[in-house]
């Protein structure tokens, strides 16, 4: 199945402000001609400059795509993030409070919050620390993104149910097979096991032996 790409809203205020970058680029590259001067133009080409290859890209080809696995965040050239469904512990339009580091991926409203767990290995501790973070994020048509979405999350707990329960069977067919490993080496201690004798201690005199004298 073709994943399902959802580009980011851009809201009016940010159309507003790239007319008036745009105007003032414009201005810059009119200026030379009532006052002589170079460096207007040169300032004007370097926003240019950086409107094609930095500001354009980042607003208009920032993008969310629903994986089969996992949702892909793409803002260039600041973002590629893979978030796996089954880590996503929250989704809110209110971002918790006590949360201070958010990455920002949203330029329009709607706009909400993912929240999802990390796993990075700690070296000192040489074990595996989950921590929570949060991104935001703002779908140009968000009721489509969360009908697709809220689909993706019914696959994640199918698989990580059925993921469960076959860990379930193993475990319990582990546990069946170590206990009747456990029961065949007990018969066979039992088998191999020496066999106590009692000897009981024979009393002098119990049994009297009549022995005759034969004349030769």
């Amino acid at each position: 199945m073709k994943p399902v790409k959802f580009k980011s809203g851009v809201s009016p205020l940010i159309y507003l402000m790239l007319i008036i970058y745009h105007i003032s680029i414009v201005v810059l590259f009119f200026l030379p001609i009532f006052l002589y001067a170079d460096v207007t133009t040169r300032l004007g080409v370097i926003l240019l400059v950086i409107n094609v290859l930095y500001l354009y890209p980042l607003i208009f080809n920032t993008y969310y795509t629903l994986e089969e696995d996992y949702l892909f965040i793409y803002q260039w050239p600041l973002i590629r993030k893979k978030i796996k469904y089954a880590n996503i512990f929250e989704i809110t339009d209110t971002l918790p409070e006590g949360i201070k580091k958010v990455k920002r991926v949203a330029f329009s409203t709607p706009k909400f919050f993912i929240g999802y767990y990390s796993y990075e290995f700690d070296k000192d501790t040489k074990k595996e620390v989950k921590t929570k973070n949060y991104i935001e994020i703002s779908p140009k048509d968000v009721d489509l993104f969360m009908i697709k979405m809220g689909g993706k999350f019914k696959m994640a707990r199918d698989l990580a149910a059925k993921l469960e329960e076959e860990h379930n069977l193993k475990n319990a067919e582990h546990l069946r097979k170590k206990s009747i490993a456990d029961k065949a080496r007990k018969e066979k201690e039992e088998q191999n096991k020496p066999v106590d004798v009692v000897v009981s201690p024979v009393k002098k005199n119990k049994a009297k032996v009549k022995v005759e004298e034969t004349e030769e």
